[in-house]
């Protein structure tokens, strides 16, 4: 495989996992209400980003960094999930 589409394939990961991210935790601090959002799933899929990068082994690398990111990001999308749903259960 060429070394260019091997460096694309290492950037779209790098690009599109914390603007998932990023997108999601911005909707779940502006909607109404989180129901429909899993917890469960972000928080599972921080862990894999995590153990993607440990997992490349390439831990200075710009992408490698970005998915720890996202990993962040993704936690920081949980602990919204938790403080909104803790704040709609005693709201209803």
């Amino acid at each position: 495989m060429p070394a260019w589409l091997i460096d694309i394939m290492g950037w779209v990961p790098a690009i599109v996992f914390p603007g998932a991210a990023l997108l999601q935790l911005t909707e779940a601090i502006r909607a109404e209400t989180t129901r429909g959002v899993s917890a469960t799933a972000w928080g599972l899929c921080s862990l894999a980003n995590v153990c993607a990068y440990g997992y490349t082994e390439k831990f200075f690398e710009p992408q490698a960094l970005l998915l720890l990111f996202a990993a962040v990001l993704q936690v920081a999308i949980v602990v919204v999930l938790f403080l909104r749903r803790k704040n709609e259960i005693v709201s209803d």
